[in-house]
């Protein structure tokens, strides 16, 4: 075999593995300044699939404490895509970032419901069809296990993820265990 082919194989090989990688939470903290701590297990959370992140302070205090009193906190977060690491932040009370890796998910004018997944980052239980019967019939309900039926993350903090496109943008809905999700907030 000629060594230009070798190499075009073991390229080839190259991109379609650095393709399929999925999107990692290497590290995370939250806080501000010097007061910070931990925040990976949590952003970690919030990866579904492998294949989206949805990065947002909601919810960070509560489950995370807060590190830096009558400060405006930060959430920073470096990741890995496609073998790349990458840092990103949000504010306290900022809106959330949405990373995505592949064209799964495509921005569209109408609503367009992808995903929605309740759980604790890669244990959760599929809620896509029970979210759309929701929203057609314009219904509440309390995220809970029972909600989704089992349990899919025991001891762990769990949210209801909605990923989502309407108007030409992506969007995420978290809906924390034990708060209410209404449709009406897909919007």
């Amino acid at each position: 075999m000629k060594l230009h082919t070798i190499l075009a194989a073991l390229f080839a090989a190259l991109l379609v593995s650095a393709a399929d990688l999925p999107l990692e939470v290497v590290r995370a903290t939250w806080g501000a300044g010097d007061r910070k701590c931990d925040a990976t297990a949590f952003v970690s959370g919030r990866l579904r699939e492998g294949k989206f992140l949805v990065l947002s302070a909601k919810n960070a205090t509560t489950i995370l404490g807060d590190p830096a009193r009558m400060k405006t906190k930060e959430l920073i977060a470096t990741i890995r895509v496609n073998g790349e690491e990458r840092t990103l932040s949000v504010g306290e009370y900022s809106a959330p970032i949405i990373v995505r890796t592949g064209g799964d998910y495509p921005v569209t004018e109408a609503l367009t419901v992808y995903s929605a997944t309740y759980g604790y980052g890669s244990k959760t239980a599929d809620m896509l069809e029970t979210v759309k019967t929701m929203m057609a019939e314009k219904k509440k309900a309390g995220v809970n296990n029972q909600f989704a039926g089992s349990d899919p993350a025991k001891n762990k903090p769990k949210e209801l993820i909605v990923l989502y496109s309407v108007g030409n943008t992506l969007r995420a809905l978290i809906v924390p265990e034990g708060k209410f999700f209404d449709p009406a907030e897909i919007r």
